[in-house]
């Protein structure tokens, strides 16, 4: 976005491939103990900040293609560079000028007709890059909470306390399954930064 508006050329296309495996929405087995379900509900704490920043970028790229499409013709398979450049288009034939000062997109010369669509294509912008922003500090705030989760689930004696837990020779059967689920339930908050970073990446590519 930035490197378009400055350089008033068409961006480059570049594809970029969404990670689908580091795009999962991570889901916890719980396991109705205090002990073990704590481990993974305060790790997701730490992590709903970054869910809602995701889906808040989402949004508002989707805002943006959306009133970019009302004024110019865009494939819907366009990559958002492509959406940035169809804007440009249209504000330099409409005698618009932009400016991106203090990371914030404005409105500097008004055009013979600075439609509605124009407006909420900047606003969109903006929304992108005050998330951009947000979501900066998101890898290493996760990477902590993700390795503090780690630390406090390989501490913890799982057979013990799951064995005081389930006690008559029917819920035993259980143990091995509830192991293998609390053992993926950590392979989960192991991945987790791996996905933000991996978000981080695509919106840096978008700025």
């Amino acid at each position: 976005v930035e490197q378009a508006a400055k350089r008033g050329t068409k961006p480059e296309k570049k594809k970029v491939e969404p990670n689908d495996e580091l795009s999962k929405v991570l889901d916890f087995k719980k396991f109705d103990i205090s002990e073990l379900d704590c481990i993974f509900a305060d790790f997701k704490t730490t992590l709903d900040p970054f869910v809602q920043n995701r889906e808040d970028m989402a949004r508002a790229e989707e805002s943006f293609k959306k009133a970019v499409t009302t004024l110019e013709q865009v494939s819907p398979h366009a990559q958002f560079s492509e959406y940035v450049h169809a804007l440009k288009t249209r504000l330099t034939s409409e005698g618009i000028v932009v400016k991106i000062k203090e990371g914030a997109l404005a409105i500097y010369t008004e055009g013979k007709k600075t439609v509605q669509e124009i407006l909420d294509a900047v606003a969109a912008v903006n929304a992108i890059l005050k998330l951009s922003k947000e979501l900066k500090a998101m890898p290493m705030i996760i990477a902590r909470g993700s390795d503090d989760a780690v630390e406090r689930a390989e501490g913890m004696d799982l057979p013990g306390i799951l064995k005081r837990e389930f006690k008559s020779v029917w819920d035993l059967g259980k143990i091995p399954r509830l192991i293998k689920a609390f053992s993926n339930n950590v392979q989960q908050v192991r991945r987790a930064p791996d996905m933000v970073r991996d978000c981080y990446s695509q919106a840096k590519k978008i700025i």
